[in-house]
């Protein structure tokens, strides 16, 4: 099988190893706009049978510990829309009629592995990671809040729809979404979990 690892970043990145599957890794650059033109090039030039993408996390769910890696079962540009006067947010596909490979608000892959021993979680991808209070309590007092936030999950799982390319994504938590304070983050515990996760997820793929 030829795998495709995603990382947004170098730090994020870990060269895989295998002794049943071709593994490629692809560095696309963070946020949304580069993950898109890196993977539409890519596959462009060659689908995998499979395609995962590796990174961190903020996360708004309290009962998610730093350190903890899940995976996502569905994401969504969330800051894509427009802001109405009063301040709420109008989603995408109430200012357009648009059809995509992938849907407008909610993307949720049809071809996507699913690990059995991880949890599924809920992302939102944003252009601006959350630091101000009064906005990340109006996302966790959605009715249906996310779990976690990334600048590139929608992306890639837009992506790999695209292509009909099989998919997962794996996140570990470096931070809870809470007013900025990197102080508080545990980059190097979320990397070394995230890692080991995707090593042992590999090490079962037939």
């Amino acid at each position: 099988m030829n795998i495709l690892l995603c990382a947004a970043t170098e730090m994020e990145g870990y060269k895989a190893v295998s002794q049943h599957h071709k593994i490629d890794l692809l560095i696309t650059g963070a946020g949304s706009p580069s993950t898109c033109f890196q993977l539409a090039r890519q596959f462009s030039i060659r689908l995998p049978d499979l395609a995962i993408q590796i990174g961190i996390a903020g996360t708004f769910d309290q009962t998610l510990n730093v350190g903890s890696v899940v995976q996502v079962r569905e994401d969504s540009f969330a800051d894509l829309g427009a802001q109405d006067a009063d301040g709420s947010f109008i989603p995408l596909s109430q200012l357009v009629n648009q059809e995509t490979p992938f849907g407008v608000d909610i993307i949720r892959p049809v071809y996507r592995m699913i690990i059995d021993e991880i949890p599924e979680v809920k992302a939102i991808t944003v252009n601006k990671v959350h630091g101000y209070l009064p906005d990340i309590l109006q996302l966790r007092d959605n009715p249906q809040p996310p779990d976690i936030e990334t600048m590139e999950g929608a992306a890639f799982f837009a992506s790999c729809m695209s292509f009909n390319v099989t998919c997962c994504q794996l996140r570990s938590i470096s931070n809870l979404v809470e007013p900025r304070n990197r102080s508080a983050w545990d980059l190097p515990l979320a990397l070394i979990n995230l890692h080991k996760s995707l090593q042992y997820t590999i090490d079962r793929i037939p």
